[in-house]
């Protein structure tokens, strides 16, 4: 399976413009403490008792099935993929939420994620999803809970994009938020790009995955840092996935995983292969996305930087 081939699977059902040749990659990590350091510019943190409500914006690492009935249910092909995710089983924010008692659905199915497979930040992806939020009119409190997670296709579709734009963007989808009444906003940044499987065997592309995504995530911290003091009562919780990716990555034994580089199922998202019969014990899944077992690990993570303690 080539990295073209499965990037320009997107295109048959998005924008072939702009969506054209990958649905999300990106994988997880593990906590450490040094990884609750670099949160210290988003410091505020929640009660799972004060969640009245959540809404998911983003691509394929939190889409619960969005893409999967776009696309008539035929991708991902489920199985070996899980009931229309891309992974093995349920993804992390489903996880995390599971923790407050909350079910997460796809929005098409009259659910609160309106996350797509395949998305970036612009104004088809991101963009597009929130505008479609606010215009069905929704509950907005200050206690609902908000979730981001997007920028790893604009850099797949083009390595060499200028950093500031899927920012801007992201910078737009959280003030949009905000101007309708959003106060608590979970923002993922991204993890080293240039190390899941689709590309790490590749080492120009790999090293040029690296280095946008450590300029995107620098850029993109600084932006929300600047973007809460101008709207008071704004609070980004900043959830660190490329700490996250190298640290399970430098030791993931204790977590059960033996294999950080290779994909457990290959082919396409329509005619994916036999997986391995041992996927826990796998970082990723797939050539982009990760297991079940590192999104759970995530899904700890993401949870005890939100509300400050484990589930």
């Amino acid at each position: 399976m080539t990295c073209s081939s499965k990037r320009a699977l997107a295109s048959t059902v998005l924008n072939p413009a702009l969506l054209k040749k990958s649905l999300q990659r990106l994988t997880f990590g593990l906590l450490t403490g040094s990884l609750l350091l670099s949160n210290a510019a988003f410091a505020e943190t929640i009660t799972p008792a004060q969640v009245d409500g959540v809404y998911v914006f983003g691509d394929s690492l939190v889409d619960t099935g969005n893409i999967y009935q776009i696309s008539s249910q035929q991708q991902p092909l489920s199985p070996p993929y899980y009931q229309g995710r891309f992974s093995n089983g349920p993804l992390w924010v489903e996880d995390l939420l599971a923790n407050l008692s909350i079910s997460l659905s796809p929005s098409t199915l009259g659910g609160t994620d309106f996350a797509v497979g395949g998305a970036t930040t612009g104004q088809l992806g991101v963009l597009l999803q929130i505008r479609k939020f606010l215009t069905s009119a929704p509950t907005i409190t200050p206690n609902t809970l908000y979730f981001v997670t997007a920028g790893g296709n604009d850099f797949l579709n083009n390595a060499s994009l200028n950093p500031k734009i899927p920012v801007n963007n992201l910078v737009t989808a959280v003030s949009s938020l905000y101007a309708y009444g959003a106060r608590n906003v979970v923002v993922t940044n991204l993890p080293d790009l240039g190390k899941i499987p689709e590309v790490n065997s590749d080492p120009q592309e790999s090293a040029a995955l690296s280095a946008v995504t450590i300029e995107f995530n620098r850029k993109l911290k600084k932006a929300l840092a600047e973007l809460e003091v101008k709207r008071p009562g704004l609070n980004v919780i900043w959830i660190d996935t490329y700490s996250l990716l190298n640290s399970i990555m430098a030791n993931p034994t204790p977590y059960g995983i033996t294999n950080i580089k290779d994909a457990c199922v290959e082919g396409t998202y329509t005619e994916p292969t036999t997986p391995c019969e041992n996927p826990d014990q796998y970082l990723f899944w797939d050539t982009v996305h990760p297991t079940r077992a590192t999104g759970q690990v995530f899904a700890n993570f993401a949870y005890q930087r939100i509300f400050g303690n484990r589930p």
